[in-house]
């Protein structure tokens, strides 16, 4: 069975795949077999079924289709996360740009506008608070594209 699903998957799972499928006709126990696949993504819950049914039996073509069902539905729902925080993702990649780019686009129009932020006091008041509203926004912006990916 793994050498056939092996067949079916990309590096790295086939290989463990099969890998475990010799090692498993030379007499190891299928749960110690795929120990390498814990590190592969959902791994851990596929070695975790097949040990939990080499102890209590049951259906585990059944368990493994109903886990393979659910690993697909947390990828899907990861697709769909991603898009969902793609405009909060590429907010914080944009906001921290568009002062600076202001700012530059203002010396090359109007040399004379941007010399008061930085030869005056005022000025140089304005400049900090906008630099630090701007790593607020950074700062915040990341914590929501964060909390959303959870």
């Amino acid at each position: 069975a793994c050498r056939r699903a092996a067949e079916s998957l990309d590096d790295p799972a086939a290989s463990i795949l099969r890998t475990a499928g010799l090692e498993a006709e030379r007499g190891r126990v299928p749960a110690d077999t795929l120990f390498a696949l814990a590190s592969a993504p959902g791994g851990g819950l596929i070695r975790g079924s097949i040990a939990v049914n080499a102890e209590l039996g049951g259906d585990l073509v059944k368990a493994l289709e109903a886990l393979a069902d659910g690993l697909d539905d947390r990828e899907r729902l990861r697709g769909e996360i991603a898009v969902a925080t793609a405009q909060a993702r590429f907010a914080a990649r944009v906001v921290p740009a568009v002062p600076l780019l202001a700012l530059g686009l203002l010396g090359v129009l109007s040399p004379a506008a941007v010399l008061p932020l930085v030869t005056t006091a005022p000025g140089r008041i304005l400049v900090v608070a906008s630099a630090l509203l701007d790593l607020a926004a950074i700062v915040l912006l990341r914590r929501i594209a964060r909390g959303v990916e959870r």
